[in-house]
């Protein structure tokens, strides 16, 4: 899992996980945990994958912003689309001149789900504590008998006993894993671009749209099916040590407006299997329909400007917003230049 198209909030997955390890019994009798044995270094096949997102080309192509309106003079409304990283670093900020100056111009705000909100970001923690648990007598190491260990190891050196994951879903693992990895390498929920918009959005009293909300969220983590949850988490234990490398050049894209690059990079992770398309169908393909309608409807009956920010990867590609908004005939779909230097 990348954090251009993990759902819901990285805060609260990240919540849901302590909150689950806060809650575990652990039995009196079981006796304190041995540090696994570290490595001499890097693997061979890490050092390898870190060398292919390295060489990844990225082209200028412009600003990463589309805008789209209808063909028909009595349809109003407009859409600037934008791709976020839902976690960041503060010299990510201010962003492009392009991006800020599109915000502005804006009426409203749409993204995902509002993770400005303390109550929903605290009600989604408490629901993924339900949600991410396996059924009762099932353990990760009953589903993934062939990779327990690495994972045990890879969670120890994170901080995390296995003894607080043992019953959580391969999907929980995944998400908590790559979320706890982008922490410790300076990556910060609360800098993610989607909230950097959020606190500007209220600080300005700009009108805040949630194109998904906290159900359609927590039904990706109920939607997914267990072959697909195990094909992301071993894709995610692949791309352990590579996590940062893999959003700093995917962050280099965004920058660059490279949106080939952005699917190169997503290419990298994919394992090309059945269950990792089952996987992306429910993470991106499935979404990014129901998105596109609600964004299509705001440009067919709304009459302002929608700034939309959701996950990077929700935009390119033959399944993305850019490419599924542009199939409409009414609709005219426009990269926005780079500004007048």
């Amino acid at each position: 899992m990348n954090p251009t198209d993990a759902p819901g909030d990285a805060d609260a997955a990240d919540d849901g996980a302590a909150e689950g390890a806060d809650a575990a019994e652990v039995p009196p009798a079981v006796p304190a945990p041995v540090a696994p044995p570290v490595p001499e270094g890097p693997s061979d096949e890490l050092l390898a994958y870190i060398k292919a997102i390295a060489e990844v080309p990225i082209e200028d192509r412009g600003p990463f912003l589309w805008r789209v309106q209808s063909k028909k003079k009595k349809h109003k409304g407009v859409a600037v689309l934008y791709g976020s990283i839902h976690l960041g670093k503060t010299d990510m900020y201010p962003l492009p001149t392009e991006v800020e100056a599109a915000f502005a111009a804006a009426d409203r705000l749409a993204v995902e789900m509002d993770l400005s909100d303390p109550e929903m970001e605290a009600r989604m923690g408490q629901e993924l504590l339900t949600i991410g648990r396996l059924p009762e007598g099932q353990t990760i190491k009953d589903l993934l008998p062939e990779r327990y260990e690495e994972l045990k190891t890879g969670l120890w050196r994170m901080g995390i006993p296995m003894v607080f994951m043992e019953n959580m879903t391969p999907f929980m693992i995944g998400m908590t894993y790559t979320v706890v990895e982008m922490t410790r390498a300076g990556w910060n929920p609360e800098l993610g671009i989607d909230k950097y918009f959020l606190n500007k959005a209220r600080a300005q009293g700009k009108t805040i749209v949630e194109l998904e909300g906290l159900e359609r969220q927590l039904a990706v983590f109920r939607e997914m099916p267990m072959a697909a949850q195990l094909s992301m988490l071993k894709s995610t234990l692949d791309m352990a040590g590579a996590t940062d490398a893999w959003t700093q050049r995917a962050w280099a894209a965004l920058l660059a407006g490279d949106d080939r690059a952005l699917l190169r990079l997503s290419d990298l992770e994919d394992s090309d299997t059945e269950e990792y398309d089952a996987y992306e169908e429910v993470l991106l393909g499935d979404r990014n329909v129901e998105m596109a309608a609600k964004i299509a409807e705001h440009i067919e009956t709304g009459d302002d400007v929608m700034f939309v920010v959701v996950g990077a990867l929700h935009l390119p590609g033959d399944d993305g917003l850019v490419a599924l908004l542009g199939k409409n005939k009414k609709f005219k779909v426009a990269r926005l230049p780079r500004a007048a230097e």
